[in-house]
């Protein structure tokens, strides 16, 4: 009667247990890739870095928003620079 025990155990217990601790541990480094994905990806978006790396994807796939991206930048590098606060307006200027 008690010859498929072992400690107390079931004989299969430990194998299942091992399993489990295996399967769990896997759905955990799973669950950590993704997470540093994602925060990579958030990273990357807020400095501006993945544009360069994703405009060929652009061009090939979205052409409408690879041709906008190239338009804002050439505005951002044609833009006239804006007046500081402490900038007093010029007497020639004044009606």
């Amino acid at each position: 009667m008690f010859a498929d025990l072992e400690g107390g155990r079931p004989a299969g217990y430990a194998r299942t247990v091992t399993d489990l601790l295996v399967l769990l541990g896997l759905a955990a480094a799973v669950a950590a890739t993704l997470a540093g994905f994602r925060w990579l990806a958030a990273k990357v978006r807020r400095s501006g870095v993945g544009t360069p790396l994703m405009g060929p994807i652009d061009q090939l796939y979205r052409p409408a928003a690879h041709q906008f991206h190239q338009e804002s930048r050439l505005g951002e590098l044609h833009a006239a620079p804006r007046p500081s606060a402490d900038d007093r307006p010029q007497p020639s200027s004044l009606p």
